[in-house]
């Protein structure tokens, strides 16, 4: 487990939403896209535009959905230690 991966795996830390919860923001906004009230595990795995290249990537590694969630890529990485390194990797 890396930093960034805990953070996705855990929903803690530099999502906007989470910094704003804990009194480090005085928004939710993102960073990168300005979408209000969005800049969380969610947006940035399936949304901001600043993840585009490596979301298509993870995407087509492990075969996801197009509406995927972040149980959906649980459940695929559990399935193989290439699918985790293809995971972990990006």
């Amino acid at each position: 487990m890396t930093f960034h991966l805990t953070q996705v795996f855990t929903g803690y830390g530099c999502f906007s939403k989470y910094l704003h919860q804990i009194g480090k923001k005085t928004d939710t906004m993102c960073f990168v896209c300005g979408m209000d009230d969005v800049d969380n595990v969610y947006h940035t795995l399936r949304e901001c535009p600043m993840w585009n290249t490596q979301r298509l990537v993870v995407k087509n590694k492990l075969d996801l959905p197009r509406d995927f969630t972040l149980g959906d890529v649980v459940d695929i990485i559990m399935t193989s230690r290439e699918s985790w390194l293809a995971f972990s990797a990006t």
